[in-house]
């Protein structure tokens, strides 16, 4: 879905944010998953025909933003607040809503996907948290330090047969005054299946009978939401407040990787041992037992390290034509490239076909 240009129809906005950056998003969420498939799908040629197969990887991009999202949020990790009324009331809200284990799930996508927001909900009287994944995440505006105040959140996507219902939650600020006041609106928009916008709005209780389309919140200071990026400055849109991806700048190095790691895995299938044998010898013969008959032959017909090859019987041989394998050459290619994709004091390494951590 082209979220921003369907946003923008349909909330008669002119959004800061270009679709362009959203593209960006999609590229890096397919990386972190370890398929690009402008670069992992690979067409090629045998005897003039076109055929195409998966590269193999070594999802160095999950492997990245996992361990920078466990150097700052793991199981170690605590809440504390000074005032102790704030923390007997927020505490329970934080353990009923799985806060530290959620929170390390999601450090990981927004280290992927440049973000991640956290909103705050009521559900039936009881406090929520829930995790919004940067592509489905809009700002709408912010102030000199690029501090998000107002947006809109994708919250939820269902199908029902051949349509799609997507739910929008704008969160938005007026002044009243000398005051400001927040506000929420939510709204229902139904497309076909095949439709890449959000389609037309319709009323809230198809889907959402309990859902209010519309709720003020007087008294409140700041948002229901909290936005978070990695601290690295943003070189795609330096304009706009949200953050890139932490493999952002190495897609270069990440394709250079699977390249190398794709040729490594296909050096030991292609080049596994092969014998070359006379026809005659996986053909077989006819050996009498008794008064029983039995085909036997020199080598095993299912072994594919034999392969046949028609000779005269009187230059009939075996020849071992197995390749040379270069397996130190892609094992030092590869540890060449995680020390330029590794951050300060961790190293990445291949040993013996197994990723580890190296202090």
């Amino acid at each position: 879905m082209k979220l921003i240009k369907g946003v923008e129809i349909q909330q008669k906005v002119d959004l800061q944010v270009d679709q362009s950056f959203y593209d960006e998003i999609a590229r890096w969420r397919c990386w972190y998953q370890g398929f690009y498939k402008e670069y992992h799908e690979i067409w090629y040629y045998v005897q003039g025909i076109k055929r195409s197969r998966k590269m193999t990887t070594l999802g160095m991009s999950k492997q990245v933003s996992q361990e920078m999202a466990n150097m700052i949020c793991n199981e170690k990790m605590e809440v504390s607040c000074d005032n102790e009324a704030v923390s007997a009331f927020i505490d329970p809200i934080l353990e009923e809503n799985g806060f530290i284990n959620n929170t390390q799930e999601n450090a990981e996508y927004m280290m992927a996907l440049g973000g991640m927001v956290a909103e705050v909900f009521s559900d039936r009287n009881n406090i929520k948290v829930s995790y919004v994944p940067a592509e489905n995440f809009i700002p709408l505006s912010w102030d000199v330090n690029k501090k998000i105040d107002q947006a809109i959140i994708v919250v939820e996507q269902t199908r029902k047969k051949d349509f799609v219902y997507t739910l929008l939650r704008s969160h938005l600020k007026r002044e009243e005054g000398d005051e400001v006041l927040y506000y929420i609106e939510n709204e229902l928009f139904k497309a076909s299946v095949n439709d890449s916008t959000l389609g037309q709005p319709v009323d809230l209780a198809i889907i959402y009978p309990d859902l209010e389309p519309y709720v003020e919140f007087p008294n409140v200071e700041r948002p229901f939401f909290a936005y978070c990026k990695p601290a690295i400055a943003n070189n795609v849109d330096s304009n706009i407040p949200l953050g890139i991806s932490i493999f952002a700048n190495a897609i270069d190095t990440l394709k250079t990787i699977d390249t190398v790691f794709d040729s490594f895995n296909r050096e030991f299938r292609l080049g596994k041992k092969r014998v070359v044998v006379p026809n005659a010898w996986l053909r077989g013969a006819v050996e009498k037992v008794g008064d029983t008959s039995r085909i036997v032959t020199k080598f095993d017909v299912d072994d594919e390290v034999f392969q046949a090859m028609e000779m005269d019987e009187k230059n009939e041989q075996f020849m071992d034509i197995s390749p040379e394998l270069r397996s130190q050459a892609h094992i030092s290619s590869l540890d060449a490239l995680f020390k330029k994709l590794s951050h300060h004091r961790r190293v990445f390494r291949l040993t013996h076909l197994d990723l580890r951590l190296r202090d």
